[in-house]
Order: C-alpha cells, then structure tokens, then sequence
C-alpha cells in the first residue's frame, strides 16, 4: 500500500503534471503527436483533473492499495480531460504521467521494483523532473 501523503505532495505533483500537454495531429492520414510545455487556459484544464486523480488516490485505503480502483480513477482522469480538452492526446497527457506517479510513489513508499519501475523513472525524469523532486521531499518528510 502507498503511503498517504500530504496535499503539498499532491499540488506538486499535479502542478508537474499540468505543465506538459500532449497534442494529436494528423498528417496524411497519420496521427503524429507532440508534447509541449502548457499554455495558461491548458493548464487550468489540466490541473484540476490530475489533482482532483491524486486526491483520489490518497483517499481512505482502498485508493491506496487497489490496482481497480488506481485504474478507474486514472480512466475516469482520461476521460474526463478528453472533454475538457478535445484535441489533445490525452492517453499521454494525464494517464501515462499518474501512471509514472504512483509508481515512484509506490517506490517512495517503500515497495519494491516492478517491471514499471524503470520505465517510470526514465519517463519522469525526462519530461516532469519536478515530479521526481516532490515525491523526493516527501521521503524526507516521512
């Protein structure tokens, strides 16, 4: 199981997370996809959800240590940015970066290293390195 962590954590992370936006275009018929840093009105959208999702997953101990329920609320995150945002790609927007955060987050609360674990360190690091620093500081915490 996670451990719970303070809002602080979870405004830092969603802040991290709402810092990239991940566009979809189409050329010749392909979709091409392009990550970029967000604008303000983008990340307002953004925010909301990702911090609204870590919230979730803090809550009470079954957001914690469900695999269906860390699943619903990563989906229902996707989801719900996909109306808020329609010409984005979501997918690699909101659910890859919480999927990225809850492993470190799992791996900062003292689990052990899954197939996940690598991947989501490289992901992170390479595009929300401020995620990184906020699970960082709540180990400190602890």
């Amino acid at each position: 199981m996670r451990n719970h962590l303070p809002e602080s954590v979870l405004r830092s992370v969603a802040e991290s997370i709402a810092s990239r936006v991940t566009f979809r275009m189409y050329i010749n018929g392909n979709s091409h996809d392009v990550m970029k840093k967000s604008t303000a009105s983008v990340r307002s959208a953004i925010y909301p959800v990702a911090y609204g999702a870590l919230l979730g997953l803090n809550y009470g101990e079954e957001g914690r240590s469900s695999a269906p329920a860390e699943r619903a609320i990563l989906t229902s995150s996707e989801f719900t940015l996909m109306h808020l945002l329609p010409d984005v790609n979501t997918y690699d927007t909101i659910y890859n970066p919480l999927r990225a955060a809850l492993e470190l987050w799992r791996l900062s609360s003292g689990g052990s290293r899954s197939s996940l674990s690598d991947y989501a360190e490289r992901y992170a690091a390479k595009h929300y390195p401020d995620m990184i620093s906020a699970f960082c500081a709540a180990q400190e915490v602890k």
